[in-house]
C-alpha cells in the first residue's frame, strides 16, 4: 500500500552497461576517441566518457557499469576497470 503524500525516490545508482556498450566504452578509452562510432552509439559513449571525467568517484562509476564483468586485457580502459574493481581509486 502506498501512503498518501508519499514520494517515490528515484535511484541514483547507475545501471550496468550492456555487453555492446562496455565494448564500445573500452574501445573509446583505448583509442582516446569516439571516431568511428556513429549515431546513438557515439552519443552514448561520449556521455559515459563525460560522466567518467566529471565523477567525484570514477572508480565507483566503473564498478557500477561493469558489475561483475571485469575485463582481463591490458588496454588502458581494461586496466582502469580492473583497478576500480580491486578498490584502487588512484
Amino acid at each position: 500500500m502506498i501512503e498518501d503524500g508519499g514520494r517515490h525516490e528515484v535511484s541514483r545508482a547507475p545501471r550496468p552497461m550492456g555487453v555492446k556498450m562496455r565494448a564500445l566504452l573500452l574501445r573509446a578509452l583505448r583509442d582516446q576517441s569516439v571516431v568511428g562510432l556513429t549515431g546513438a552509439d557515439r552519443i552514448r559513449v561520449a556521455r559515459h566518457l563525460a560522466a567518467l571525467r566529471t565523477a567525484e568517484d570514477p572508480a565507483s562509476l566503473l564498478r557500477a557499469w561493469f558489475r561483475g564483468d571485469v575485463p582481463t586485457g591490458w588496454s588502458p580502459g581494461e586496466l582502469m576497470v580492473s583497478q576500480a574493481h580491486e578498490g584502487r581509486h588512484a
